[in-house]
C-alpha cells in the first residue's frame, strides 16, 4: 500500500520564497501522517499564471533558490518523495525530491539544464517514470504555458501519449481552470485516461492563490482507478489517499456530455452550473479584495439584471470572506431615462441585502457637461428646450456615472465592481470608458440569458431563509422588467421607452450565436443560421433569425476595440471574450467574409 498526499497549498503568484515555505510546511504535515509521497500542482513554486514573468531572470533564480531550499528541508521527511511542479523559462518541469536529494527533474518539453545550489541538473522529457513502493509511477504535467494560463484541453488530450504500458500509477498535474460544469468534464477526461491504460490516475490541479485576473482555478484532487472515480475533492490543503493495487476497484463512472449551450438542459445540472458561476464570482472578487488589502467595494445599482447579479456576487464574496455587507457601497444615479420601477427596485434590493445605498441624481451634472461641449438643444412644440437625444446624450450619462463611481472608490479606498455582461461585450452594447470600465468586471463571463437562472438559483439555494421571500419577489420583478440602458427619457406613465431587444434583436438568439462563435469555430455562418432556425422554430421566424445574425456579426466585429481594453474579470464558462486569454481577434478585422455569406443566405 502507498499513502499518497495530494496537496494544493495557498500560494502567492510569483512569490517563490513564500511558496517554498508553504510547500515545506505542507510536506511536513503529510510526513507526520505517514505519507510515502506528496504531490503538488504544476508550477506550484511560482503559480501557473505568471505570464511573461516566466521568462525573466529574477523569477528563474527565485525558482532555483526555492528548489534548493525544498531539497534541504526534505532531509527531515525521511523516505518521503516530493513531486513539485515548477517552470524552467516557460517549460513545465517536475522535481522529484527526497532525503535531501533531487532524484530527477522531468521536463515535459525539451532537454534543458539548470543549476540548483552548487549542482547542475539535466531536465529530460523521456525520463518521466520512477519506482515507488514497487510500483512504476509516471509524472506528467503540461509542457507549455499559453497566454498566461495552461491549456487544459491540449494537455488532457495529449496526456495519453506520455503514459507507457508499464505505468501502474500516473500522477497528472494540470491547471484546472474552473468553469461551470468543469468538475464532471475533468473527471470524465481523467477516467478515460485511466480506463484506456488500465491504471490508477492521481490528478492534482492548480488552486488557491493563483491570479484571478482571467479565471479561477478549482484545486481539484482526485483518484481514478480503472476508469472509475474512487474519490475527489476541491478543498484546499492536504488530501490523503491510500492506494492498494491488490484491492478490488471501487468507484463510479462519470460520463460528461457536451450540452452545446451555455447551460445544460438537465435541470439539476443547470442548477449546479449556476452554483458554480456564483462560486467563481464570489471567490474571484474576494481574492482580488484580499490581494489589494481592501475591505470595500463600490457598485452602480440600477435595479436592472446586470447590477443585481453583480450585487449578488459582492454579497456572496463579502459573506465568504467575513467582510461587512455595509461596506458594499451601492450608488443609484437616476437621470433622464430612469424609471420609478427600476429606481425603486434598487432601493428595495439594497435594503433586503443589508448593503449601503446612496442616491445621486446626475441630471444637473449631465446637463452642465452637455452645455459645456455645445450639445445641440431642440425646442419642442410646447416651447420646452431639451438636449438632442443622440449618442453623445446617451454616453454622457454613462461616463458621468462611471466617473462618480471611480471617485467614490478613491475616496473610500475601494474598488469599482463592473456590472456589464458577456453578451453586452460581444455586441459592444456599452459606453467606451463608461459602463465598459471598472476595476474588476465580475459579470464579464456571464451571458445575458444566463443571469435570470443564476439569480433564481441564488434565491432557491443560497439566500437566507428569513429574506428569501422578499428577495425572490424583488428579483422576479427585475427579471420581468424589459432590458434597457435607460438613457433616453421615459414615456408617459413612467414607461420604459428604450428597450434593448427592440434595437438589437432577442438576446436568446445573440447568446446562441455567441456560443457557436466561441465554441464551434469550425461552423460556417450558414450552419449557425440553420441550427438557430431549427432550435427556435415557433419562437422566431427565419427572417428574425437572419436579421439578428446580421446585427450580431456586424457588432461583434465592429466592437472588438472595446473588448481589447476590457477590465480583468473571471471567466465562468470554458471560453471568454478576454483579449488576454479568451477569444482573440484584432480590432480592425473586416467582417466582410461573414457578411457576404449572410447576404447569400438571405
Amino acid at each position: 500500500m502507498i499513502r499518497i498526499a495530494a496537496i494544493t497549498p495557498e500560494i502567492h503568484t510569483a512569490d517563490c520564497d513564500y511558496n517554498a515555505g508553504t510547500i515545506i510546511e505542507s510536506a511536513g504535515e503529510a510526513y507526520k501522517k505517514g505519507c510515502d509521497i506528496a504531490v503538488f500542482p504544476p508550477f506550484v513554486i511560482t503559480g501557473c499564471t505568471c505570464g511573461s514573468l516566466f521568462k525573466t531572470g529574477t523569477l528563474r533564480l527565485s525558482v532555483t533558490d526555492s528548489l534548493a531550499r525544498i531539497k534541504a528541508a526534505s532531509r527531515e521527511f525521511k523516505d518521503m518523495l516530493l513531486a513539485v511542479g515548477f517552470p524552467l523559462d516557460d517549460e513545465g518541469c517536475i522535481a522529484l525530491i527526497g532525503n535531501g536529494e533531487i532524484y530527477r527533474i522531468i521536463s515535459q518539453g525539451r532537454i534543458m539544464t539548470l543549476t540548483i545550489g552548487d549542482e547542475q541538473f539535466s531536465a529530460v522529457p523521456s525520463d518521466c517514470e520512477m519506482e515507488i513502493g514497487g510500483l512504476n509511477a509516471a509524472f506528467i504535467m503540461p509542457s507549455k504555458v499559453v497566454s498566461g494560463a495552461l491549456s487544459n484541453d491540449d494537455f488532457l488530450a495529449g496526456a495519453n501519449g506520455k503514459i507507457s504500458e508499464y505505468s501502474d500509477l500516473v500522477f497528472l498535474l494540470w491547471s484546472g481552470e474552473m468553469y461551470a460544469g468543469c468538475r464532471d468534464e475533468y473527471l470524465s477526461r481523467l477516467s478515460e485516461i485511466s480506463e484506456s491504460h488500465n491504471t490508477c490516475v492521481v490528478g492534482v490541479s492548480s488552486g488557491p492563490g493563483e491570479s484571478v485576473d482571467e479565471c479561477v482555478y478549482c484545486g481539484l484532487k482526485c483518484v481514478i482507478q480503472g476508469g472509475k472515480v474512487t474519490d475527489s475533492t476541491s478543498k484546499k490543503g492536504i488530501w490523503i489517499f491510500d492506494h492498494n493495487p491488490e484491492e478490488p476497484l471501487k468507484g463510479r463512472k462519470i460520463n460528461y456530455i457536451e450540452s452545446y449551450s451555455f447551460l445544460p438542459a438537465d435541470e439539476d445540472k443547470s442548477i449546479e452550473a449556476c452554483l458554480d458561476i456564483m462560486r467563481i464570482q464570489a471567490y474571484a472578487l474576494g481574492e482580488r479584495l484580499k490581494f489589494l488589502h481592501m475591505k470595500k467595494a463600490v457598485l452602480g445599482l440600477s435595479g436592472g439584471l446586470d447590477s443585481t447579479l453583480a450585487l449578488v456576487a459582492a454579497v456572496n464574496a463579502f459573506d465568504r470572506y467575513l467582510l461587512d455587507r455595509k461596506d458594499i457601497l451601492c450608488v443609484t444615479m437616476p437621470c433622464f431615462g430612469t424609471s420609478a420601477k427600476t429606481k425603486g427596485n434598487a432601493h428595495r434590493l439594497a435594503k433586503a441585502f443589508g448593503v449601503t445605498l446612496t442616491e445621486i441624481d446626475i441630471k444637473d451634472q449631465v446637463c452642465a457637461h452637455l452645455r459645456s461641449i455645445g450639445q445641440p438643444v431642440i425646442t419642442g412644440e410646447d416651447g420646452t428646450e431639451t438636449f438632442k437625444s443622440d449618442i453623445t446624450f446617451e454616453n454622457a450619462q454613462a461616463r458621468t456615472r462611471t466617473m462618480i463611481l471611480m471617485d467614490i472608490a478613491n475616496k473610500e479606498n475601494a474598488i469599482v465592481i463592473g456590472t456589464g455582461d458577456m453578451s453586452e461585450l460581444a455586441l459592444g452594447w456599452c459606453t467606451y470608458n463608461g459602463d465598459h470600465m471598472s476595476n474588476f468586471s465580475v459579470n464579464a463571463g456571464v451571458p445575458k440569458t444566463v443571469i435570470a437562472p443564476v439569480l433564481r438559483t441564488y434565491v432557491s439555494c443560497v439566500a437566507d431563509r428569513a429574506d428569501k421571500e422578499l428577495i425572490s419577489e424583488i428579483i422576479e420583478d427585475i427579471i420581468e422588467t424589459p432590458v434597457s440602458p435607460e438613457l433616453l427619457p421615459v414615456g408617459k406613465d413612467d414607461t420604459i421607452i428604450q428597450k434593448t431587444e427592440d434595437s438589437l434583436g432577442p438576446y436568446a438568439l445573440h447568446d446562441f450565436f455567441l456560443y457557436h462563435m466561441l465554441y464551434c469555430t469550425y461552423e460556417s455562418i450558414e450552419q449557425i443560421a440553420g441550427y438557430a432556425c431549427r432550435k427556435f422554430e415557433g419562437n422566431y421566424s427565419r427572417e428574425t433569425v437572419e436579421e439578428t445574425l446580421k446585427i450580431f456579426i456586424k457588432r461583434f466585429f465592429n466592437n472588438q476595440f472595446k473588448r481589447s481594453c476590457m477590465p480583468v474579470g473571471p471567466k465562468v464558462f470554458k471560453c471568454s471574450l478576454s483579449p488576454r486569454s479568451g477569444f482573440l481577434m484584432p480590432s480592425d478585422a473586416y467582417s466582410d467574409a461573414w457578411m457576404r455569406r449572410q447576404d447569400v443566405l438571405s
